[in-house]
């Protein structure tokens, strides 16, 4: 039994032999299929040569969410339109400047009921727009006036920068009883 063992062994040594020497003779040989599938760019290389190139192409285009940024933008702020090149006199600019323009206040008095003793009690009926009819005191705001004195048959208005005089309308008998019927 040990002869058989050592001639296996000896057998198996012999076929290690023999099967490195194969892939030793079969290995050296050049193979020019091999030789070019060695020298041909890897697939990293060849992933970043076409990313390189897709950057290259992008650059000159935009993203479609940067075209419709840039398309929202322009309508939000339009470009402004080409100014007549035509010269314009200084002394037409200066008399379109000093002209002013005279300014009225619309509100409409109907009544007012002044105390004598203390006029900060004084009170005015007013009809303003979009409000109505409605009662406002001396030292009131109505919009951006400022009712300053409230006298008997007018009313003071002060703008920021007039102020008025307005009188209370004297309107016929039969309107003044819708008046009070509407309130």
């Amino acid at each position: 039994m040990i002869k058989k063992l050592k001639i296996k062994i000896v057998a198996t040594i012999v076929c290690i032999g023999i099967f490195f020497a194969l892939s030793i003779f079969f290995g050296i040989r050049d193979d020019k299929r091999i030789k070019q599938l060695l020298d041909s760019p890897s697939v990293i290389e060849k992933y970043e040569n076409s990313a390189d190139s897709r950057a290259r192409n992008s650059e000159n285009r935009a993203s479609p969410l940067v075209q419709q940024a840039e398309t929202f933008a322009s309508y939000l702020n339009p470009q402004p339109k080409p100014e007549n090149t035509q010269p314009v006199s200084r002394a037409n600019n200066v008399a379109s400047v000093t002209r002013e323009v005279a300014v009225t206040p619309k509100l409409r008095i109907f009544a007012t009921s002044y105390c004598v003793d203390n006029p900060e009690m004084s009170f005015a009926l007013i009809d303003e727009p979009g409000k109505g009819l409605h009662w406002v005191r001396q030292s009131s705001k109505v919009g951006h006036l400022l009712i300053e004195k409230i006298k008997s048959g007018f009313v003071i208005v002060k703008s920021s920068e007039e102020t008025f005089e307005l009188a209370v309308e004297h309107v016929p008998e039969a309107s003044k009883l819708t008046v009070i019927q509407k309130k």
